[in-house]
């Protein structure tokens, strides 16, 4: 079994996760503390829900330095997959959208933490 859902089966409705963006940002929390997972769900529903403003805004907080901790967390041993699904939807959104500069910064963070892993494997050989 690897079903995200395995003990959450009612989201969080999106009117208290724009709620919940609005009282963060107002307080500058993302200085203080990794809000990915937010921006990412946020600006998912709020593409599903036909508001792209708000849906680019949210993805335009994303900490491209921070992204890939959203993908250590894991639930019952099972990989964290949702964060990854969530990251795939934003860029299929932001390039649907037209905005393929954001998109590729998403991507490129994996391009990046490629690279380094390469370049430590080959350390680790000599």
């Amino acid at each position: 079994m690897t079903s995200r859902d395995f003990m959450m089966r009612d989201p969080i409705p999106f009117e208290m996760l724009k709620k919940i963006y609005d009282q963060l940002n107002k307080r500058d929390a993302s200085n203080f503390t990794d809000l990915n997972l937010l921006y990412l769900q946020l600006g998912n529903e709020a593409y599903l829900r036909g508001d792209k403003t708000l849906g680019f805004e949210a993805y335009q907080h994303i900490s491209g330095d921070q992204l890939l901790n959203s993908f250590q967390y894991k639930n019952f041993n099972f990989v964290n997959t949702y964060s990854l699904e969530l990251t795939a939807l934003a860029v299929a959104h932001l390039s649907a959208d037209n905005h393929f500069d954001e998109a590729y910064n998403l991507i490129n963070v994996f391009k990046k933490k490629s690279i380094a892993l390469r370049y430590m494997a080959m350390q680790r050989s000599f």
